[in-house]
């Protein structure tokens, strides 16, 4: 596949086989497409359909996708064994398969009201583990049809709602498309794409839901202003394949209807048009964007991708009603620092630096981030220069030994020692890897106890990773900062760490510092950062200095980027290897200015509200 994929959906407002060429005609075709989902209605369809939509599509050279064939997996699927093989023998490389739907959404992030059909998921699991492997057995049920069909050796997405994908790719799928604007759209383009690296998946993209989850009022400014930035923000951020569910022909979501030929339904249809034109003549690199920075999805990790907003579904973790433990807690709440990424600090805030002379403090270096796996292998860890722990975590020793081995190459790790507990029950004991002997990457041990403080913290010395500043005073008078409540921390022994930041209750320093709050290592050419607290970062009392840490690794970053963009709140942007640029202008009304360095490169442009701008620096970042 040697071009980026952009079409539509048929059969989200009624599907009729004797009418489905002409809408894969008058949909797709004519308006110069090259790729379609099909999804067939509840009853059965005769499969010399699937035969001649194949051969159709692929005589118009269009990338094809089923989407829901299997609705049931004891009821099977619409498809057959020599269907399958009759469309790739016709289709060959156009026919891409078949897509399950929101299987993350399904078992893993609903409330119990949802299972109307009674197949809730077996409550009171023992702990995390069990309760992953159960989804993973869900997800099997369905992939063991695909094998049977054959499906598997040529493609099975999932349209994926939640921040899950990984687990779908673990299941067997192949490769994840992010259903937009359910959650936050980084959040959720960010864990498509950890997930496609982590799993060497040949594509990800991103399907738009509009009709649904871009607001309840359909005429609504924002809301039609919000399909406009979905798309360019996926297409900026690298997706390979581009989709729109519904909107363009018929609008029926939350009661309120608008035909084809209503100001909503044209209005849509022709900025798809418009934006297929664009993608046509652009011609944006076909690889991912350059990503630096991650945060790591840990093992067991149940977090759905919704924020603090209240977003649509449950939250609790596994489908596991039964069980206040099992709802979201700390370790999901620490997810809260994605909201940080792209809000610049305010000017009165002490611990908010420009060392590289731009504001650079919002987002990560070359402007985006990933969501990867923790089961991601050593090799692809490599490709980032800071990894940082978020949500929940259940450490093992294969998992500890990647770490070590991306630090020892060069990387920045940044985690609490919540995230080093082998403990798979929600409210398991502190239970450290290794018995507490983190001395390869941490430099230090955990002796097991742990003590509760309120106290803030004090920095001790500077930071060993390039650009990183501390808020330390370079004399023995300062207050001790970040206060916000008691929380545990472990008690270390040192064994080639430095402690960086202490816990303190003085304006002055005395001879026996405080506990450590903060300890760095280095090891090979790498550092990493342990926050001595037993508790996630989402706690109150946490996270104002998981808060600072996290922001001031993605400025230190971004300080010595090749490539580097000056601009306000609203502007997201994205660098390629050639040293291209995207900058989009989330803002609904008003024009900003942004401001494009590299080397001798220096552009300043105006941004019209939601306008996506390339700019080509000639500099060349890998």
């Amino acid at each position: 596949m040697k071009e980026m994929l952009y079409g539509l959906h048929i059969g989200e407002h009624g599907f009729d086989p004797e009418s489905i060429a002409r809408e894969l005609k008058e949909n797709c075709v004519d308006r110069g497409m090259n790729f379609v989902t099909i999804r067939p209605g509840n009853t059965p369809v005769d499969q010399t359909y699937f035969i001649e939509w194949a051969r159709y599509l692929a005589a118009h050279q269009i990338y094809f996708l089923f989407l829901y064939t299997i609705r049931d997996p004891e009821k099977g699927s619409y498809l057959t064994p020599e269907t399958v093989k009759a469309m790739r023998e016709t289709a060959g490389e156009y026919f891409l398969g078949d897509s399950l739907g929101e299987l993350g959404t399904q078992f893993c992030n609903r409330f119990v009201g949802y299972f109307t059909d009674g197949k809730i998921p077996k409550q009171q699991m023992p702990d995390m583990q069990a309760a992953k492997e159960q989804y993973i057995n869900a997800v099997d049920k369905f992939m063991k049809i695909e094998r049977e069909l054959g499906l598997d050796k040529i493609g099975v997405g999932v349209v994926e709602a939640s921040a899950l994908s990984h687990y779908n790719l673990e299941a067997g799928t192949t490769f994840p498309l992010a259903e937009l604007m359910v959650y936050d759209p980084a959040a959720l383009v960010a864990s498509v794409r950890g997930a496609a690296r982590a799993y060497h998946a040949p594509l990800w993209g991103s399907y738009i839901a509009h009709e649904w989850f871009a607001g309840h009022y359909h005429d609504d400014a924002l809301k039609r202003a919000r399909a406009e930035l979905a798309y360019k923000y996926a297409y900026m951020q690298g997706t390979r394949v581009l989709c729109h569910e519904s909107g363009d022909e018929l609008v029926t979501a939350h009661g309120r209807r608008y035909e084809r030929d209503s100001e909503i339904c044209t209005e849509f249809r022709n900025f798809i048009n418009d934006f297929g034109a664009y993608i046509k003549k652009d011609k944006r690199p076909l690889c991912d964007p350059i990503v630096k920075t991650a945060f790591v999805q840990g093992n067991l990790d149940a977090w759905a991708g919704k924020g603090r907003s209240g977003a649509p579904l449950g939250d609790v973790s596994f489908c596991q009603y039964e069980g206040e433990e099992w709802g979201y807690n700390t370790p999901e709440w620490s997810w809260s620092i994605l909201s940080e990424i792209g809000q610049k600090r305010g000017w009165w805030e002490f611990d908010s630096y420009a060392a590289a002379g731009l504001d650079l403090s919002a987002l990560p270096p070359y402007g985006t981030y990933d969501l990867l796996p923790a089961a991601a292998p050593a090799d692809v860890m490599a490709h980032y220069d800071t990894l940082v722990y978020c949500g929940w975590n259940t450490m093992t020793a294969d998992q500890l030994s990647r770490l070590e081995k991306f630090v020892e190459g060069g990387g920045t790790l940044l985690m609490s020692a919540a995230h080093l507990s082998t403990a798979a029950k929600r409210n398991g004991a502190f239970s450290p890897v290794n018995g507490g002997d983190l001395s390869r990457l941490f430099g230090c041990r955990l002796t097991g106890k742990t003590t509760r403080s309120a106290l803030g913290v004090k920095f001790r010395t500077d930071s060993a990773v390039e650009d990183l500043l501390y808020p330390r005073a370079l004399y023995n008078f300062g207050d001790p900062l970040y206060a916000m409540g008691y929380a545990a921390y472990a008690e270390v022994e040192l064994c080639g760490g430095t402690v960086t930041a202490t816990l303190e209750d003085s304006f002055r320093d005395f001879d026996h510092p405080g506990t450590p709050a903060l300890i760095e290592h280095k090891l090979g050419k790498g550092t990493a950062i342990l926050m001595t607290t037993t508790e996630y970062p989402g706690a109150d009392a946490i996270y104002p200095l998981y808060r600072f840490l996290v922001r001031e690794l993605c400025r230190a970053g971004a300080a010595h980027a090749r490539v580097k963009v000056a601009a306000p709140d609203a502007v997201r942007y994205t660098v390629y290897p050639d040293g291209t640029v995207y900058l989009l202008n989330t803002d609904f009304d008003a024009t900003v200015s942004a401001r494009v360095v590299a080397r001798d490169f220096e552009k300043t442009l105006m941004l019209a509200p939601l306008s996506l701008e390339k700019v080509e620096t000639g500099v060349a970042v890998q």
